[in-house]
């Protein structure tokens, strides 16, 4: 998994580890991350009300290329 300076953690299950990454002007390059380190068909985006606009509107870049 690359690293990033901004990974918090990795959460652990039996399906597969899953990166955690908590930080400021990040949301452009969450899709970039997901699909450089995942190979997943459902991710989440966790965020508080002011930003909760711009993910929604940033998470088609999560979705993977056809």
């Amino acid at each position: 998994m690359p690293s990033y300076s901004d990974l918090a953690a990795i959460v652990n299950t039996s399906q597969g580890d899953y990166p955690i990454w908590v930080g400021w002007n990040i949301i452009d390059e969450l899709g970039e991350r997901v699909n450089s380190v995942l190979d997943i068909s459902t991710a989440y985006i966790i965020t508080d009300e002011g930003v909760h606009r711009q993910a929604r509107a940033r998470s088609s870049r999560l979705k993977p290329p056809v």
